[in-house]
């Protein structure tokens, strides 16, 4: 683990007014290690899982307000998650039909 203040994704999932965040803790310094280039840098993330949406505001809050955030997620209940550049799509990752038509570089991910 690291110490905190060293990367920004621990001191995130730390937080006790976050929403709920499902993540093996040893992901959080191998995600700093190879995407912390693309901070404030505008990147399109797709995230499949989102459940309770915790992950999906701590990627917001690690990549910046202009990054664009596509969840995926086969409960269409997660639809409420969506915000300012968060797009919820409700779709199954190992349905090719459901792939075909999902483009994260267009806004509504279709």
């Amino acid at each position: 683990m690291n110490e905190a203040g060293e990367n920004e994704l621990w001191d995130y999932f730390a937080r006790t007014d976050a929403r709920a965040i499902r993540k093996y803790h040893h992901y959080f310094d191998i995600y700093d290690r190879h995407l912390r280039k693309f901070r404030n840098r505008a990147p399109v993330v797709v995230e499949i899982g989102v459940r309770h949406g915790g992950s999906l505001d701590m990627w917001r809050h690690y990549f910046g307000a202009d990054a664009t955030i596509h969840g995926i997620d086969l409960d269409w209940r997660c639809k409420r998650l969506e915000a300012s550049g968060i797009h919820i799509h409700t779709g199954d990752q190992a349905d090719r039909q459901f792939w075909t038509g999902f483009s994260p570089h267009s806004p509504d991910g279709a």
